[in-house]
């Protein structure tokens, strides 16, 4: 969806007078230094050296850390068979409480959002673990809910919205089987390429988007509808995703991990400032080849999206190209220099990798007939500990490590958390809205779309207005004059479903008399597209109180 051709152009920004000055430089710092403290919950598996769950454990029982500096647990309660015991109750002694005592406990539900790529499956395994996620579904709690949604490399689609409906669930898996599977189309991609093995390294860029328009559409899919309590769930259909991409060094006889400088300047665009590992990597940039994993890339991303969330990521492995899943690279040299298949090590790294960094387990072979069954027995007993951070919203990593201090007994829980600033949160809102249909028609302020005028290679300058009501913001006195600060974020997607690279633009309004309730702050600027109809989401965020309003319009070339 989105690549260096499809770039987003700002031109001729015009901040425009409408009942308020408009100032885009110079801003002042009326707000000060703003600190959030916020809770960062773990929720924690413990299990003995033979694998059985470890229970009746206190907050003393665990030493936890962050970036190596140990901090108290401020928060602690342990969830058994899906109820909030006090902190201490032994392993047998919720089973030895009156029923009447135990119908008081506090009980804690599991959100399952089922999400489905449909752009790398094959359909016959697809809807083989479909049919098994139906099978399971008797097993759901009546205080638990499930979403599925379903992504075929254009948009994202609700087909069950939070639900304990087992009817409603089940349709919606029936539905799902019937959508087209693209799988079969990867494989073609990959014939395609392998019959010229100059373009292999095209090949790599064409599935590295691939791969990166679907994690962008996993978190859309999270962001999309967070539910306000319980445990939350990602049970993640995927269709094969390489953790490596690679192709066949005829100089060398080995597979070589490379990608095109046209790539690598993508992904530093669009997620420099997510991603540290990706930050490491710049000092390779502008050399023709390099080696990359996107571990440390798109699916750290999406790795750092959940823990952001509270999600908790359950992949699964569906059989996709090969048996395996499209990709490139495989785990031995191939002589003919031919793309093949990844090798079962290569997909089941990146679920592995996912899982782990979020505190779940990746459902790989013949348990992903069980995926749903085994995620309910996974989320259904644990330890909730929370703790206490000063967000400084810097977007760095913070790397939590959590023991148990009984020798042998093995903790298993997410290994980060970044601390988003919060223009870098509304980039993602607004990437996310892109891929939801239902967004195009909302507005929380008017977007005025001039008169396109045509410019040179099929391009276009369209004005575009923005009509905010001042009621909407937050106005604070200053200097004699009412001071509101905002910042504006916009991305476009064209007729090929081709994301723009996302633009955020700060500005302030003042003013000498208070806003009236009927007043509007107008912000102008020229957007330089593709001389096409494309689908355009802006997001303007009150600095003052974080508030995010937005809004959606189809832009036409007349």
């Amino acid at each position: 969806m989105r690549n260096g051709f499809h770039a987003l152009t700002i031109s001729s920004v015009l901040l425009t007078a409408g009942v308020a000055h408009v100032a885009a430089q110079d801003q002042r710092d009326v707000f000060g230094e703003v600190i959030d403290v916020r809770v960062v919950n773990l929720e924690t598996v413990v299990t003995d050296r033979a694998g059985n769950r470890v229970r009746g454990l206190t907050r003393d029982d665990f030493r936890l850390t962050v970036d190596g500096r140990e901090v108290p647990i401020d928060y602690f309660s342990e969830v058994r068979d899906g109820e909030i015991l006090p902190e201490g109750t032994s392993a047998t002694a919720a089973n030895d409480r009156p029923a009447e005592a135990n119908a008081e406990l506090e009980k804690r539900h599991t959100n399952f959002l089922i999400f489905i790529d449909d752009y790398f499956s094959i359909g016959a395994q697809r809807n083989l673990v479909l049919a098994r996620l139906d099978e399971q579904l008797a097993r759901i709690g009546d205080a638990d809910r499930v979403a599925i949604m379903s992504f075929d490399g254009t948009d994202v689609e609700l087909l069950a919205d939070w639900t304990s409906s087992k009817p409603d669930l089940r349709a919606a898996l029936a539905a799902a089987a019937k959508r087209k599977a693209k799988g079969a189309f990867r494989l073609a991609e990959r014939r395609v390429f392998n019959n010229n093995f100059s373009q292999q390294e095209a090949y790599v860029r064409l599935v590295a988007e691939q791969l990166d328009n679907l994690t962008v559409a996993a978190s859309a899919a999270m962001r999309a509808s967070v539910p306000a309590s319980g445990r939350k769930a990602l049970v993640l259909l995927s269709g094969g995703w390489p953790y490596e991409l690679a192709v066949y060094d005829e100089q060398t006889g080995t597979n070589t991990l490379r990608s095109g400088a046209a790539a690598s300047q993508r992904f530093f665009s669009n997620s420099e400032s997510r991603n540290e590992g990706f930050m490491a990597q710049r000092e390779q940039f502008g050399r023709n080849l390099w080696s990359y994993s996107l571990g440390t890339g798109i699916y750290q991303t999406l790795a750092d999206t959940a823990n952001l969330l509270g999600y908790t990521i359950y992949p699964v492995d569906v059989p996709g190209l090969g048996g395996s899943g499209p990709g490139v690279g495989a785990d031995a040299p191939r002589p003919e220099g031919a793309i093949g298949p990844p090798g079962e090590s290569n997909l089941e790294a990146t679920l592995r990798f996912l899982a782990a960094e979020t505190g779940g387990k990746a459902m790989l072979n013949s348990n992903r007939l069980t995926a749903l069954e085994r995620a309910l027995d996974d989320t259904g007993s644990y330890y909730w500990l929370g703790f206490t951070s000063n967000r400084r919203a810097d977007n760095r990593r913070h790397r939590i490590r959590l023991e148990a201090r009984e020798p042998g007994f093995k903790v298993r829980t997410r290994s980060d958390y970044v601390d988003f600033s919060r223009q870098v949160e509304v980039e993602m809102m607004v990437e996310g809205a892109l891929l939801f249909q239902a967004e195009v028609e909302h507005s929380d302020f008017d977007i005025r779309v001039g008169d396109p005028k045509r410019l040179e290679r099929r391009k276009m300058e369209v004005p575009i207005q923005l009509a905010i009501p001042t009621a909407a913001l937050t106005h604070l006195y200053n200097g004699g004059e009412y001071v509101a600060m905002m910042t504006v974020t916009l991305a476009v997607k064209d007729k090929r479903d081709t994301l723009s690279n996302v633009a955020t633009m700060p500005f302030q309004t003042s003013r000498r008399e208070p806003p009236g309730v009927e007043d509007l702050v107008t912000y102008d600027m020229n957007v330089e597209l593709w001389r096409e109809p494309h689908d355009l989401v802006v997001m303007v965020q009150d600095l003052a109180t974080g508030n995010v309003l937005s809004s959606s319009v189809r832009v036409r070339p007349r």
